[in-house]
């Protein structure tokens, strides 16, 4: 199922920093993630695969 950013942010209550109709479709780990996966970053050691 594709979703879009802004679709995210509203689900989610958060905020888009760049185009909001970017359209996901998969979920992947920071350094598996390409194009159209979203993935989550919390420790700044992965600060490098942004």
């Amino acid at each position: 199922m594709d979703i879009t950013l802004k679709e995210v942010a509203l689900i989610l209550g958060g905020e888009i920093d760049g185009d909001e109709n970017t359209v996901i479709s998969g979920l992947a780990g920071i350094e598996r993630a390409g194009p159209g996966d979203i993935t989550f970053v919390a420790n700044p050691k992965y600060a490098r695969y942004i």
